[in-house]
C-alpha cells in the first residue's frame, strides 16, 4: 500500500501544481481586464518614469542570460515593443523566463522519473522535448501576443480616425484632437489608447509631431499606421485639409477591413470541409447504411 502511494505521490503533486497555476493565471487575467486597475497601473507606471528598475535582481540576471549578439538583441527588443512591453525589465524578463523554462521543465521531468517505473530512461525523451518547448515557447507566445495586439490596433484605427476627424472639424488642433481621442478610447480600445498616450507624451516632451507619429508606426509594426503618417505628412506639406485626408484614409481602412472579412468568409467553406467530413460523415453513414447492414447480417445468419 505504501509503495503504491509512493508512485502516486509525484502525480498528485504535479496535478496540484497545475491546478494552482491555472488559478493564478485566471486571477491574473481577471485583474488585467479590470479598467480601474488598468488606469491605476498606468498612473503608477507614469510616476515611475526615469526611476531605477523595479526588479534590480532581474536586471542583474539579465546581464548573464542576454546574448551578446547586438542584432539578435535589437530584434527581440523590437518584438517586445510590438507586443507592448516597453519597460527596461522586459528584455531581462524574456531571456530569464526562456532559460528558466528550458532548464526547469526537463529537471522537473527528471525528478518525476526518480519515482516512476523505468527510472530516468522512461522520461529522457519527454525531458528533451520539454527542453525544446521551454526554449521555443516564450518566443511563440510573444509572436501570438504581437499578432493579437496588432489586430486590436488595426481594428481600432478607423474608429480613432473618425473621432479625430470630428475633433478637427470642431476646431481642435491635431494635438488636442489626439488627447480627446485618447480619453474617449480608454475602455473600448485600450491598446490604441496606450500608443496614442505615448505619442502625446513625446509631443509634450518636444519631439516633432511627425517624428512621434513615425515612432508610433515603428512601435506597432503596422503598415497602415506608417501609411497614415505619410498621408498626414503630405497633407501638412501641401496645405490640404487634414480632416479630409483622415476621412478618406478611414474609409479606405474600412474598405480593406470589409474585404478581409469577405476573404475570410470565402475561405470558411474550404476550411469546414475536413471537419464536416471527419465528424459528420461517419454518423451519416451509420444512419443511412446501418439498417441495410443489419438486415444483411440477419439474412446471412438465417442462410447459415
Amino acid at each position: 500500500m505504501a509503495g503504491s502511494f509512493g508512485l502516486w505521490l509525484p502525480v498528485l503533486l504535479v496535478g496540484a501544481a497545475c491546478f494552482l497555476l491555472v488559478l493564478a493565471i485566471m486571477e491574473w487575467l481577471l485583474r488585467s481586464q479590470d479598467p480601474i486597475r488598468r488606469r491605476l497601473g498606468r498612473i503608477h507606471n507614469t510616476e515611475r518614469l526615469g526611476r531605477a528598475s523595479r526588479f534590480p535582481w532581474l536586471e542583474r540576471m539579465g546581464r548573464w542570460v542576454t546574448p551578446r549578439d547586438r542584432e539578435a538583441v535589437l530584434r527581440i527588443r523590437e518584438r517586445l515593443f510590438h507586443a507592448g512591453f516597453r519597460s527596461r525589465d522586459a528584455m531581462s524578463a524574456f531571456f530569464t523566463v526562456r532559460y528558466a523554462l528550458a532548464l526547469g521543465l526537463p529537471l522537473l521531468m527528471l525528478l518525476i522519473g526518480l519515482f516512476v517505473p523505468g527510472g530516468l530512461r522512461a522520461v529522457f525523451v519527454p525531458a528533451v522535448l520539454l527542453l525544446g518547448i521551454g526554449y521555443v515557447g516564450p518566443s511563440f507566445w510573444l509572436d501570438r501576443r504581437i499578432k493579437r495586439r496588432q489586430v486590436a490596433i488595426r481594428h481600432a484605427l478607423p474608429d480613432a480616425l473618425d473621432l479625430l476627424v470630428v475633433c478637427t472639424e470642431a476646431g481642435l488642433g491635431l494635438d488636442a484632437g489626439l488627447q480627446r481621442v485618447t480619453r474617449d478610447m480608454d475602455v473600448s480600445h485600450p491598446e490604441m489608447m496606450d500608443e496614442l498616450t505615448i505619442v502625446i507624451a513625446e509631443i509634450r516632451a518636444g519631439v516633432d509631431r511627425m517624428e512621434a507619429l513615425r515612432n508610433l508606426g515603428k512601435r506597432t509594426g503596422l503598415d497602415d499606421i506608417q501609411a497614415l503618417v505619410m498621408t498626414l505628412a503630405q497633407s501638412m506639406r501641401f496645405g490640404t485639409s487634414i480632416a479630409e485626408s483622415l476621412r478618406y484614409y478611414s474609409e479606405e481602412l474600412r474598405t480593406k477591413r470589409m474585404q478581409a472579412a469577405r476573404e475570410q468568409a470565402a475561405k470558411l467553406t474550404v476550411k469546414m470541409a475536413l471537419p464536416l467530413g471527419v465528424c459528420f460523415m461517419p454518423g451519416f453513414l451509420i444512419i443511412t447504411a446501418g439498417a441495410a447492414i443489419l438486415s444483411l447480417v440477419v439474412a446471412m445468419k438465417s442462410m447459415g
